[in-house]
């Protein structure tokens, strides 16, 4: 019993302290809940406060006793302990709506403070909902049907307090009664009650329920309970893994899409060791992966955010376990400038760090290599990518230096963080030196093996000049096309180039494809030709204040014409305008430590000045092509600015080739002359280059009209030939002869007249003479007769060849020529320094 004395509708307590009594409409003391805070959310206009909220979304909670709400203040949590907005609040008898500023989840509280500053509800959990069937005025044939989740949490919300609802599986809308469930009660000064499905065996997924409103305005509601179909498997359910930390994944699936999940990772005592959450996509599919860093049982439990339905997976079992890395080799090698490749070997480990130089070399990276999840490239070894190159370019710390081939990844690390001794760091004033420097590998923190990188001294040391077929521009892909292509006689070497086909610079140089490499890694260059127009074009040296700035490129290429005409410049290489008109492509084979230029001769524009920029675009009016009978000096150098070089003039290699015409002629410029038979041979010479091909036309017209074609392959000694079949054709009949190429000979097809001569006869085989004397042959003892001489056996004939396709199409006599296929394709004369590609020793 209480002590406070009441006097004339107040109340005094020990203190000596006064205010309303308890239950009067002026109360502001500390209250009682009678019924639970519950969130629900609502767009029916029957519902009383539907019009005082800015959102759809209400907290109510009713109290014990009558009390003054201007004395009251009240904060709505959400699950994650953020603060939400009270958009109106609202008090009906013993009850307080909140109109709040977004939905919430399990794990929302809600706290009350009085008229006198004293928290009376600290943190009440809130019982959420995630769909809400209300009552209204409208007839029930256009009702429309609420669907639920087997699992989730409905709230009824009725137009008035104190509400009973009865629940029925319904069977027609005429026939609901005979199914009767249960009745639930909003409660006294409450609109709202709550069902949970997942705690009721009467409520089944799959059927439909229909809910009576008893109240002065009775109404009917239904709702068809669905199936989410949430389930959650353990991607795994035995994991071994070394290091820090592994991934312990699970596939979610839901009959539900583009739903919010959360995945808690939780140990055997159900505590919490990672969570987060995912989006099931668009085929209702999901992979959440979490983190555990210590060996024990667990499951991942997935809750569906917008309805609270849970499920969970197997027992997940993780260990941890004691991997090893190894090097692939003892000693790797690489030119200065050049990527170098070090290949490393996991056991039992997914990752393990990789340590390169030290204090005694001043410098020192590491990164952490990791092998793929999935693929070709899951399979315990990772190439580690290091670019020599890079070592004093980018970030301070050294960062772009590491990648990893294939899938594999690779991460900079500080080698400070991997080795405590370490005193220097991954960056140089110059490109890395070349010098050794010691390898170790790391496991959970423990060296587990060591080897030595040995950069070696670059060098810039040949150029080789070949030709091509103009057809085959820009076909090389990869260098073993261009090695084939030489292989079967499609590329020649050769100094003199007709106009129209493809010169191919072959340029020995090492210690540039990684200057190659960095270009190609630009998210701007998408080529070769790009990645060696950057080095050729960009400025790699600032000139101190006040001085003259001038322009320092990593490597220079020069086109330059030998023999001008007096009083004229001789023709430069623009090299943009030829960039620029598809003149160049480019293949490099870091690998052999070659770069192959591919430049389409008739494309190269030049300029006649002495001062050539090679960024300059120059008009139409400047610019020239090579003509016939020109001579070029090509040079390619490695530059001082690239820093792989300490010659003030750079490092450089040359050659010459000379323009020729596209000449060529039949039968040694004389008329032809062939048999009525097959396999009659056409020849010709010609300066195009070999693997060219060329058709030859043979027609006469008249009584003895005939139309024949075949195609004849250019040879490495500029012959070529075919074969046609005359055999129905007759004697002394005139024919003209044409041969074509792409593109087209200097002056055009070239020609020649024919004639059909007499086919040579056939000899006549000659008998065996007879014995010269007369004595017979002795008769045998025997009855047998003596055999008969064997008959005259014919000189068989000369074999005559069997036309192809009757005739018409003759057979190449050289063997048909391959394109320049795969990879010729061009640096233009930067070729060394193309491609990033890298050299495996």
């Amino acid at each position: 019993m209480s002590d406070d004395l009441v006097v004339d509708g107040t109340t005094t307590d020990e203190t000596g302290t006064t205010g309303p009594t308890a239950g009067s409409s002026d109360y502001s003391g500390p209250l009682g809940v009678s019924q639970a805070p519950v969130e629900f959310s609502t767009t029916s206009s029957s519902y009383t406060y539907s019009s005082t909220a800015s959102t759809d979304t209400y907290v109510e909670v009713v109290f014990d006793r009558e009390f003054d709400l201007s004395q009251y203040s009240f904060t709505v949590t959400d699950a994650d302990g953020n603060d939400v907005t009270i958009d109106s609040t609202n008090k009906d008898g013993n009850a307080v709506v909140l109109g709040i500023a977004s939905d919430l989840t399990d794990g929302a509280t809600m706290s009350a403070t009085d008229g006198n500053g004293d928290t009376f509800v600290d943190a009440a959990a809130i019982t959420t909902t995630s769909t809400s069937i209300a009552e209204d005025t409208t007839a029930y044939s256009s009702d429309s049907v609420t669907a639920a989740y087997d699992g989730e949490r409905i709230a009824l919300i009725s137009d008035e307090t104190s509400e009973s609802i009865d629940a029925f599986r319904y069977n027609s809308a005429g026939d609901v009664d005979n199914d009767f469930l249960f009745t639930r009660g909003t409660g006294t000064d409450s609109y709202v009650t709550v069902i949970d499905t997942g705690a009721r065996d009467d409520l089944t997924a799959g059927e439909d329920y229909s809910f009576q409103f008893l109240g002065s305005s009775s109404d009917e509601e239904r709702m068809t309970l669905r199936s989410l179909g949430l389930t959650a498997e353990a991607t795994n359910t035995e994991i071994s893994f070394t290091g820090d930390s592994t991934t312990v994944s699970a596939d979610i699936s839901s009959d539900a899409v583009n739903r919010d999940v959360t995945a808690t990772l939780l140990d055997s005592s159900d505590e919490e060791v990672d969570s987060g959450t995912f989006t099931i996509d668009g085929d209702g599919q999901i992979t959440a992966d979490l983190t555990a860093t210590e060996a024990g049982n667990y499951t991942i439990e997935v809750e569906d955010v917008g309805t609270g339905i849970t499920t969970e997976t197997d027992e997940i079992s993780v260990s941890a376990v004691t991997g090893d890395v190894s090097f692939s080799e003892t000693v790797f090698r690489e030119d200065r400038g050049d990527v170098a490749e070090i290949t490393i070997d996991l056991d039992n480990a997914d990752s393990a760090t990789v340590l390169i130089g030290g204090n005694s070399v001043s410098y020192a990276a590491a990164a952490e290599v990791t092998d793929a999840e999935s693929g070709d490239d899951a399979d315990g070894e990772v190439t580690l990518q290091f670019n020599t190159y890079l070592t004093n370019k980018g970030t301070p710390t050294g960062e772009g230096v590491f990648s990893a081939a294939g899938d594999d990844t690779a991460t900079f690390v500080a080698a400070d963080e991997v080795d405590s001794d370490i005193t220097t760091d991954a960056a140089t004033s110059a490109v890395l030196a070349d010098t050794d420097y010691d390898l170790a590998a790391y496991i959970g923190g423990e060296e587990s093996a060591v080897g030595t990188l040995i950069v070696e001294p670059r060098s810039t040391d040949s150029m080789n000049l070949w030709t091509a077929p103009s057809s085959t521009f820009g076909d090389a892909e990869a260098p073993a096309d261009v090695y084939s292509a030489i292989e079967d006689g499609a590329v020649t070497q050769s100094d003199e180039i007709a106009a129209q086909d493809v010169l191919v610079h072959q340029i020995g140089a090492s210690g540039v494809y990684g200057a190659l490499q960095n270009e190609l890694d630009k998210s701007s260059v998408s080529s070769q030709e790009a990645a060696l127009v950057n080095l050729l074009t960009t400025d790699q040296v600032s000139q101190p204040a006040g001085e003259t700035e001038t322009l320092d490129t990593a490597l220079s290429l020069s086109v330059v014409q030998t023999g001008s005409s007096p009083n004229q410049d001789p023709k430069r290489l623009a090299l943009t305008d030829s960039v620029a008109a598809g003149a160049f492509n480019v293949v490099a084979d870091a690998d052999n430590e070659t770069v192959f230029v591919n430049v389409k001769t008739d494309q190269l524009q030049f300029v006649r000045t002495d001062d050539v920029d090679p960024t300059n675009d120059y008009t139409d009016s400047e610019t020239v092509t090579a003509a016939a009978d020109e001579e070029f000096d090509v040079t390619f150098t490695v530059e001082q600015a690239s820093g792989l070089t300490t010659a003030e003039d750079g490092e450089s290699v040359s050659s010459t080739f000379t323009v020729v015409e596209r000449a060529g002629m039949l039968n040694g410029g004389e008329d032809i002359t062939v048999e009525a038979a097959s396999g009659q041979e056409i020849s010709g010479t010609t300066d195009i280059a070999p693997g060219t091909d060329v058709n030859i036309r043979a027609r006469a017209t008249g009584t003895s009209a005939f139309l024949k074609t075949a195609t004849a392959t250019v040879t490495e000694n500029g012959t070529f030939a075919t074969e046609f079949d005359f055999s129905g054709s007759s004697e002394n009949t005139t024919f003209d002869v044409t041969a074509s190429a792409s593109p087209q000979f200097a002056d055009g097809a070239l020609s020649a007249e024919g004639t059909i001569g007499a086919a040579e006869a056939t000899p006549t085989p000659t008998p065996t003479p007879e014995p010269a004397t007369d004595t017979p042959t002795p008769e045998p003892a025997t009855d047998t007769p003596t055999p008969e001489p064997a008959t005259d056996t014919p000189t068989p004939e000369p074999a005559t060849e069997t036309p192809t396709d009757g005739g018409d199409t003759a057979t190449e006599t050289s063997g048909s020529q391959p394109g320049f296929g795969g990879a010729v394709a061009i640096v233009a004369l930067a070729g060394a320094a193309l491609i990033a590609l890298r050299r495996g020793n």
